[in-house]
């Protein structure tokens, strides 16, 4: 993820773990507990603590409300946090590969721009 942001590995990191906290209070425990099970053991603090924000159910949200918590978590721009969500859904594709269709599922189309071009 640091190639794709220019960030540093701490403020990598840093939005790598918001962006996943996110997802985790947007999508349902099912789809969470799939993620866990496909990403290193360090990414599951941040996908378990956003299942306690949204336990028992998953949260709705707009893409833009999505991208404002991603930012107050990061405590950076929307703008600058919405680059940060898409190169961290690129990394998603790129290590767990076909299940990202099953998180991308789970999303209103609204959240197609925070996905890569064809």
């Amino acid at each position: 993820m640091q190639l794709r942001t220019g960030l540093d590995p701490p403020d990598a990191r840093r939005a790598l773990e918001a962006v996943l906290e996110t997802l985790a209070e947007r999508l349902p425990a099912g789809e969470v507990a799939d993620l866990v099970a496909r990403l290193p053991i360090e990414l599951h603090v941040a996908l378990k603590r956003g299942r306690i924000h949204s336990d028992p159910v998953s949260q709705r949200m707009s893409m833009d409300e999505f991208v404002r918590r991603v930012a107050a978590r990061e405590r950076v721009p929307v703008d600058e946090a919405a680059e940060h969500v898409r190169a961290v859904f690129v990394e998603l594709i790129d290590v767990i590969g076909e299940e990202f269709f099953d998180v991308r599922s789970q999303l209103p189309p609204e959240y197609d721009r925070l996905l890569p071009g064809p």
